[in-house]
């Protein structure tokens, strides 16, 4: 069974309200409850600091008599939130964080570690919060000198240890073009060594100030976004610096919110790459010794912002995933218990999903195209001039596995017989596999390294108006982008579709073999797309990364349906997630052979040898799983 964590904001958690919080938390298997500290905790001075620590400590008390351990959660350096005038005058000579392009925050809570001002105060509040008694304290993943407010920290601090590292003056002009553009360089190779020392320093001094007051609390942090590559030094490390001598523990980047209408944190990112994300992030801890669990947080909350179906669909294919527990956000932050009860009510309603995948899943090996996703890239990445900071620092997400995501096509994290590498994850492919999957920067990417992938000369080219799979034209202009080529092929390949401006047509899609490996490689850079680009989303793309895959389960013609597979020796099971606002009607599973016997749970089917007949249409957001045996 994987672990159940619950999030409370400590100042929600009152004695008059406690029963009916812990009346809702025995609905569900819950290992461990984190009670969320305000930042105006840390602001506070005096009195005021010593009445919410006593709350903390009266509710962990309190949730430690019922049977629940109980863990402490503060920010870090700051979620950039606005000051009000008493909280800036308590933090004006601390130093904020600048990013490269040089800009800054004034009167925002986002404080550069290398401030001593910050750091004295900001150890003695972990002192007080460590007191309080909880025997785990978590920091939140503004642990990083990155996002806010860009690519950082280019503060004073950080340029005078830039310039004694690199041995000159820097000038604040020319920093996004030495540090950021072109391949590995010196500069660069500085600012990840700089940035990384500064954390590793935080995340020291946090621990030293743990253990003077009781050495067997753990210490572990939330990655965010950018903790893997962009950071200077990667989550993992940080994780064991926080931890010292005690087991170690992190909550992973990537949560449901991101997708919901009403927050759209990264311009139409679907939940299933946000679900990759995770998966991937559980394949770089597998052997590291690590407490892992996932971030499926509906903030800001309520349903009415951020639905539970969207919570259930990015849970339920991390449950069958595997090797990592659930910090399950259920309750509304600031408001009452009775409030908002719809994201318990839905986790209770699929809990005999919940408890097939658990019985069905574990054990089992994914089974999928196997998605490259090198955990730090930035370091060798070429870097176009003019970049923008928002694209480097998203440059982790992976768009291969995001293609693969929408198309229900399933994913492993391990080798397989085939592969995808988009963009800068083809700089670490190390041997081809038989199949691969490549976009135009990643083609490239190879060539220079000295493979043959079939590709003489690229050019830019406008966004195309259509793309033709044979006789089946698929409009591209809505939502189309940039980042498209015309490419010259060597007299070997086999262009599979094509794309067509105002006058011609040129290859979109091509396949070439090679003495060891087939690849598949398309015209366009994936990290230039939106989301949302019809390039990215059609049934004929859909149909042609089919063809070249080896079989593998699906359903036709079915938008967003998500598909996680898991194998053993002779059985095959299969979760299907229905990521979007249409029911799958008709729907018929291909399976990848012949099966004796198959059991569903959320649907009703019927097995006929290589597929299953659904009896009934899998609703919107609904979700479904399979097992098929050989016998």
């Amino acid at each position: 069974m994987q672990s159940l964590y619950i999030p409370l904001m400590n100042s929600a958690l009152r004695e008059e309200n406690r029963a009916a919080y812990i009346a809702q938390l025995a609905k569900l298997p819950v290992k461990r409850i984190f009670l969320a500290l305000d930042r105006a905790a840390f602001f506070a001075r005096g009195k005021a600091r010593a009445a919410h620590c006593r709350a903390l400590h009266d509710n962990i008390c309190a949730l430690q008599e019922q049977g629940y351990a109980v863990g402490g959660w503060i920010q870090a350096l700051g979620f950039g939130d606005s000051l009000s005038k008493k909280t800036a005058d308590l933090a004006k000579n601390y130093t904020r964080l600048r990013s490269v392009t040089g800009k800054e925050k004034p009167g925002h809570d986002m404080f550069c570690p290398e401030s001593e001002t910050f750091m004295a105060d900001y150890l003695d509040f972990v002192r007080d919060v460590v007191r309080c008694g909880a025997d785990l304290l978590m920091l939140d993943d503004d642990l990083c000198l990155s996002v806010r407010p860009g690519i950082g920290c280019f503060c004073k601090h950080h340029v005078a240890l830039l310039e004694a590292a690199l041995g000159e003056s820097l000038d604040g002009a020319d920093l996004p073009t030495l540090f950021f553009t072109g391949g590995e360089n010196r500069y660069r190779n500085a600012w990840i060594t700089v940035m990384g020392g500064t954390l590793r320093r935080f995340a020291g001094r946090v621990r030293e100030a743990v253990d003077r007051i009781d050495p067997t609390v753990r210490v572990g942090f939330c990655a965010g976004y950018t903790s893997w590559d962009i950071e200077g030094v990667d989550a993992l490390e940080l994780t064991h610096i926080l931890a010292g001598s005690t087991p170690p523990f992190l909550r992973f980047t990537g949560a449901p919110y991101w997708a919901a209408r009403s927050v759209d944190r990264f311009g139409g990112q679907p939940l299933a790459a946000i679900i990759e994300e995770a998966r991937a992030q559980e394949r770089y801890c597998r052997e590291s010794g690590v407490e892992v669990f996932f971030e499926a947080d509906s903030y800001p909350r309520p349903r009415y912002a951020v639905p539970s179906s969207l919570l259930e669909c990015f849970s339920l294919p991390l449950h069958a995933s595997g090797g990592m527990g659930e910090l399950a956000y259920l309750f509304d932050y600031h408001s009452s218990p009775a409030y908002e009860t719809g994201y318990v009510k839905h986790r209770l309603y699929n809990k005999p999903l919940y408890d097939f995948i658990q019985c069905h899943f574990a054990g089992k090996t994914p089974v999928g195209i196997g998605v490259y996703h090198e955990m730090h890239k930035i370091g060798q990445a070429e870097l176009p001039p003019g970049m923008s900071e928002k694209a480097i620092m998203q440059e982790h997400f992976n768009r291969g596995a995001e293609l693969l995501g929408i198309h229900g096509i399933p994913t492993t994290y391990d080798a397989a017989p085939c592969g995808i590498a988009f963009g800068e994850e083809a700089r670490h492919v190390k041997t081809l596999p038989q199949k691969l999957i490549l976009d135009h920067q990643g083609a490239k990417i190879l060539a220079a390294r000295g493979f043959d992938v079939g590709l003489t000369a690229s050019a830019p080219v406008p966004t195309p108006a259509f793309e033709w799979f044979g006789t089946e034209k698929v409009l591209l202009s809505f939502a189309g982008g940039e980042g498209y080529y015309r490419l010259t092929l060597s007299p070997a390949a086999t262009v599979l579709s094509e794309f067509e401006n105002e006058s011609e047509r040129f290859p979109a899609a091509y396949t070439y073999r090679t003495k060891d490996c087939e690849l598949l490689v398309f015209a366009f850079d994936a990290t230039r797309l939106p989301h949302g680009a019809a390039t990215l989303r059609s049934y004929a793309r859909a149909d042609q990364l089919r063809r070249f895959c080896p079989p593998l389960p699906y359903i036709k013609n079915a938008p967003s349906l998500y598909q996680l597979c898991k194998q053993s020796e002779n059985t095959l099971a299969m979760l299907f997630v229905n990521i979007g606002e249409d029911p799958v009607l008709d729907g018929e599973i291909l399976l990848n052979g012949h099966f004796d016997t198959a059991e569903l749970c959320g649907a009703t089917g019927e097995l006929k040898g290589d597929r299953i007949t659904l009896i009934a249409p899998i609703p919107p957001y609904g979700a479904f799983a399979a097992i098929v045996k050989r016998t």
